[in-house]
């Protein structure tokens, strides 16, 4: 993990698209969906800070962990300047490259995925009760604020009924216990995070056959 000198290649990130949301619930009119390219066989660790920062008004985090061949991510803006610059070496030199994003940025497609995961795009929604409705064809989540403190809300369109699972784990793959969730309708839950320590985390949720899985962070 993490090469250095003869042969290391810096990762390059990149903004594929921005998309226009309506009444979405992180309260940010758009979205900018990031990807980067990992030239290396190895995995890079960049830990959120001076060499893997994003700038400007937004919701999300990026990835620490940067695996060989393409990843991506989104982040939910206000639409002014978003820039995401990453540092990593390139030979035995630092290499700092910047991707930014904007209102004006290229248009998403009607479709999109991340991580072979359908994500729920400008298409979906809000009923006149202020939830999104569910899409029947897609399984997704989303975590706000994201980063959070001591609590942290989900919306997903996987219905929350008896029997659906929401559990917590951290970068070792450990499931985290003592979590307490309370549920504020058929698509929402709330949760008590307040004895979680500082890092990233992922919350997977499963109902019947439909699972969905998002990358949080705790400040």
């Amino acid at each position: 993990i993490n090469p250095k000198g003869t042969g290391a290649k810096n990762i390059k990130p990149k903004l594929d698209c921005v998309d226009t949301l309506i009444n979405h619930a992180s309260g940010f009119n758009y979205v900018a969906r990031f990807s980067y390219d990992n030239p290396n066989a190895t995995a890079v660790y960049v830990p959120i800070g001076t060499n893997n920062i994003i700038t400007g008004t937004y919701s999300g985090v990026q990835p620490q962990v940067f695996i060989p061949g393409t990843g991506t991510f989104q982040i939910y803006f206000n639409g002014t300047s978003l820039k995401w610059t990453l540092t990593t070496y390139n030979g035995s030199q630092k290499t700092s490259t910047a991707s930014n994003a904007s209102a004006t940025s290229s248009r998403c497609p009607s479709t999109y995925s991340r991580n072979s995961l359908p994500v729920a795009v400008s298409t979906t929604k809000a009923g006149a009760d202020g939830m999104v409705n569910p899409l029947k064809d897609q399984s997704s989540i989303m975590a706000f604020p994201n980063p959070f403190s001591d609590r942290l809300t989900l919306r997903t369109n996987i219905e929350l009924v008896q029997g659906t699972h929401v559990t917590i784990v951290n970068v070792l793959g450990i499931t985290l216990a003592g979590i307490v969730g309370r549920k504020n309708g058929p698509y929402n839950m709330e949760l008590n995070t307040a004895s979680l320590k500082s890092g990233v985390y992922f919350i997977k949720v499963k109902s019947g056959k439909h699972t969905a899985e998002l990358k949080v962070l705790k400040l």
